[in-house]
């Protein structure tokens, strides 16, 4: 315990007791009141400098004790030499290559490591900074340089499409034949009839003794002399029922840098007249194409968001009223985070068509039940739906 005790003496063991050499100066003064236990010697110092107004200087095992004001006043000091000695200093003209950042992103941040007659010119050609000043601050910018001038990180983009259709048809129809010929003696005719009636007839009959060639069902009967003579009524019916399941699948990949658009596209390109300016007829093109744009940006903790635009254009099966071919365009965009190596999905790009048309003799055809003797009838129903499975990979290294 010291009671009003001179500060130099309290300074003076602290240095006995921590094997340190303590300076003291002249303007070192005052008294000091403490009682300390279990303390450090090097918390007990600080805390007698910091009642006390004082700071310290440490070079080695050697500790000087100033007033805080000296200690200003000598930084302040240094700093003025240094400044002045900097202005002295003859200048030096380095060029710095940058291999992959680009040659703003780096100057813009070395600029302020320059000194007063400092200056950097960018060298867009050999893409390196021309750098102009004294050598301690052209070293400070290489450093800087380093550490900015990385290479960017890649992304490789799996893409898996899938598209699968499923189709549809039933066609039914029944058809009436009536011929009528009316013979004179001497084998000749002067008084032929021929009708028909009924829907439409798909499926083609096979020649006397042959087997039919197209699928489906049909069937021609004949019921000889009805009515009169000469006079002969026939029928056919048909039936024909089609399905069909097709599945298309590619798997495209491409690499594209940190931050870039990654585009994947395939279809065709369609041709179509048109009149130009002067009036002469000009071939002109619309592209009908699956299109997938794909933007990553890699997070620190290896997850990539990825940026999506899908589009799926196709020919219209309506068709238009212009020269031009009529487009149908589905589109899908989304932003979505992945980790590495994971994949997404994107579905729902669903199309289905469902048609059904009758056909027959007027009247006729509206009669119930017996109607269906006298007409055909069509449905149709196509589905498509496309899906899109994308998978970000992270390419390590250079």
């Amino acid at each position: 315990m010291f009671d009003n005790a001179n500060v130099k003496n309290i300074l003076q063991l602290i240095a006995e007791v921590s094997d340190q050499n303590i300076i003291a100066s002249d303007e070192v003064k005052g008294n000091v009141t403490l009682r300390l236990i279990d303390v450090p010697w090097d918390q007990a110092l600080a805390l007698v400098l910091d009642i006390t107004g004082l700071g310290m200087v440490q070079e080695g095992n050697v500790v000087r004790v100033l007033p805080k004001e000296t200690l200003r006043a000598m930084k302040n000091a240094e700093l003025t030499a240094a400044t002045t000695a900097e202005k002295l200093e003859p200048l030096e003209t380095e060029i710095v290559p940058v291999n992959y950042a680009d040659l703003g992103s780096v100057s813009g941040p070395a600029q302020d490591l320059l000194s007063d007659r400092g200056k950097i010119t960018n060298d867009q050609r050999n893409k390196a900074l021309v750098i102009t000043d004294v050598p301690a601050r052209i070293e400070k910018i290489k450093e800087l340089v380093q550490l900015l001038d990385t290479p960017e990180r890649q992304v490789m983009i799996e893409a898996r499409i899938v598209e699968v259709n499923s189709s549809y048809s039933q066609d039914l129809g029944v058809n009436w034949g009536l011929s009528d010929e009316n013979d004179r003696s001497g084998g000749q005719s002067d008084r032929t009839l021929d009708a028909g009636a009924g829907g439409s007839f798909l499926i083609g009959l096979p020649a006397a003794g042959g087997v039919a060639t197209t699928p489906g069902l049909g069937v021609g009967m004949t019921f000889g002399d009805v009515l009169v003579d000469n006079t002969v009524l026939s029928m056919r019916i048909s039936a024909l029922e089609a399905a069909g399941n097709a599945k298309v699948v590619s798997t495209p990949r491409v690499t594209t840098l940190n931050g870039e658009t990654a585009l994947i596209s395939q279809g065709t390109t369609i041709p179509y007249q048109s009149s130009g300016d002067d009036g002469l007829p000009k071939t002109e093109f619309v592209n009908a194409e699956l299109k997938l744009e794909v933007t990553p940006v890699i997070n620190p903790d290896g997850s990539v968001i990825l940026e999506i635009l899908a589009t799926n254009d196709s020919p219209s099966l309506t068709g238009g009223t212009s020269d031009a071919p009529q487009i149908d365009t589905k589109k899908a965009e989304t932003k979505v985070m992945v980790m590495d190596g994971n994949t997404t999905v994107i579905g729902g790009i669903f199309v289905e068509n469902d048609s059904q048309s009758n056909s027959g003799v007027p009247l006729l055809k509206e009669i119930p039940i017996l109607g269906n003797l006298f007409k055909s009838r069509a449905k149709a129903n196509t589905k498509a739906e496309l899906m899109i499975f994308i998978t970000p990979r992270i390419i390590q290294g250079k």
